[in-house]
């Protein structure tokens, strides 16, 4: 819940809401996405790659959107990638009425959309920064992680339900919920930030900049290039739960209702995340996230019922919250202002970098494989990265934030970034 602080802050709760119902929209299409190109192609590969094409657009657009959030005012970027997606998803709408649309247009409007959302991103995570003091950024992270664990468990069976009625329905959604974006992002009182154009660098040191400050932090550094291979793993285990159930014969609502048990996790580890980050020491919460995902991912390689796999996925997601909420914080509090959205971009990009390729993987091995070797892969590189991470010396580094209010920002770079 809100502190008493975030309940009386009128931009935090309204911007909350913007970005809960856009984020809801985004859930909604990401199941409907793969449901589409499997109901057109019949081929887990042809989602993998509009998947991993989705990915890499995000990728690539991160670190140019975070120098962009941190040199121009944070409202107008937000409003235009609104815009920008709303004409996305109505155009993957019109495709999806055809019923026969190409696999490549498919796949570059879905890119589109996503370097969008990696565009306002940056400036979102900015602009709540900019509303909220100190004193309750880690409130508002929590608050944040459990909103969420809710659009994600809400999220995925709407939008089965909705491609069953109508292929074309969860991208109107979409759509509509970028149209509330853009009224709610209009109504904001106070200014959300104004970056100020930098000199003594170029435009690309500049916007590697939040990258150089994150690498110079060895906690932030092992925890991002841990969660990278985290994410590759269970962005291509996603695919594979959606696939399976879907080829067995279950209904759009049935494979959105399997997806939505790891948004159940995250709600569950969410609404603890608070309580465990305060009495656990970090570094065994991000140890035991990694282990318990290593063994729970293997475990999936013995069955291809679609709600079991659902519910050891969802497993998977209880602890990862806490883990973020640690993270999340630790980082906003030791970045300076003028590199708030360098860093947000930065984060996202090296947690992400290698993530498209992982439902790529699994398109081509659910197409070429038997299920069992889809899961028995990505648990095979989870569980390298558990024990490499326990027997190494980096997660050692990870400060134990249990007793820590506001830590002392990090003193900035002389030089110029």
């Amino acid at each position: 819940m809100p502190t008493a602080g975030l309940r009386h802050n009128h931009d935090f709760l309204l911007l909350a809401v913007v970005r809960t119902v856009s984020k809801l929209g985004t859930q909604v299409t990401a199941v409907a996405m793969p449901l589409l190109v499997l109901a057109m192609t019949g081929s887990a590969t042809d989602a993998g790659l509009v998947a991993f094409a989705e990915g890499v657009a995000l990728v690539l657009v991160l670190l140019p959107a975070g120098l962009l959030a941190d040199r121009r005012d944070r409202r107008i970027i937000i409003l235009v990638c609104d815009a920008g997606a709303l004409l996305a998803a109505v155009a993957v709408a019109a495709l999806a009425l055809t019923g026969d649309a190409p696999v490549l247009v498919i796949a570059i409007l879905a890119a589109a959309s996503a370097a969008l959302g990696a565009a306002l991103q940056p400036a979102a995570a900015a602009a709540t920064r900019a509303v909220v003091a100190p004193r309750d950024l880690r409130a508002a992270t929590v608050f944040n992680e459990t909103r969420n664990g809710m659009v994600y468990l809400a999220g995925p069976p709407l939008g089965g339900l909705l491609f069953g009625l109508n292929p074309a329905l969860p991208f109107l959604v979409d759509a509509a919920s970028y149209a509330v974006a853009l009224v709610g992002v209009v109504l904001l009182r106070g200014p959300l930030g104004r970056g100020r154009a930098e000199t003594g660098d170029s435009l690309p040191r500049q916007a590697v900049a939040g990258v150089r400050f994150l690498w110079r932090q060895p906690p932030l550094r092992y925890t991002l290039v841990g969660g990278a291979v985290m994410n590759f793993a269970f962005a291509g285990v996603l695919l594979a739960i959606l696939v399976v159930p879907v080829r067995n014969g279950a209904s759009g609502l049935s494979a959105g209702s399997i997806v939505a048990c790891v948004g159940l996790g995250a709600v569950i580890g969410s609404l603890v995340a608070s309580w465990l980050t305060a009495r656990i020491p970090t570094r065994w919460l991000i140890l035991a996230v990694i282990w318990s995902c290593a063994l729970l991912v293997a475990a999936m390689a013995g069955t291809d019922d679609g709600y079991v796999l659902g519910a050891l996925a969802g497993t998977c997601a209880l602890l990862v919250p806490a883990a973020n909420v640690s993270m999340l914080t630790l980082q906003a509090l030791l970045t300076p202002d003028h590199l708030q959205g360098r860093a947000n971009a930065a984060t996202s990009f090296l947690a992400l970098v290698v993530s498209p390729f992982g439902p790529a993987l699994a398109g081509l091995l659910l197409d070429h494989t038997p299920t069992r070797a889809v899961f028995l892969v990505f648990a095979a590189i989870l569980l390298v990265l558990a024990v490499a991470s326990t027997a190494g010396r980096a997660v050692r580094a990870v400060p134990d934030l249990r007793h820590v209010g506001e830590p002392e920002p990090a003193v900035p770079d002389p030089q110029p970034v």
